[in-house]
């Protein structure tokens, strides 16, 4: 079961990103310690290990939508 993350996300929380608004085709990542999120990054055709500002300057991931915290 997973539910809607309100206020900051927490490690292992599972992320959304898009290039707009509204989360259809969103793009997902994984919180890590420190701020790190992992995704399987098309920019460099593997998985990436990237911070918050290195997703905010990238158009297609710029946007940030929210978070899902998997729960027991």
């Amino acid at each position: 079961m997973t539910r809607l993350v309100h206020g900051e996300p927490a490690p292992l929380d599972v992320l959304l990103f898009n290039s707009a608004p509204t989360s259809w085709g969103a793009h997902v990542a994984v919180l890590m310690a420190e701020g790190q999120l992992l995704h399987l990054s098309r920019d460099v055709g593997r998985p990436a290990v990237w911070t918050w500002a290195e997703f905010a300057t990238r158009p297609r991931y710029r946007c940030f939508l929210g978070a899902k915290r998997v729960t027991p």
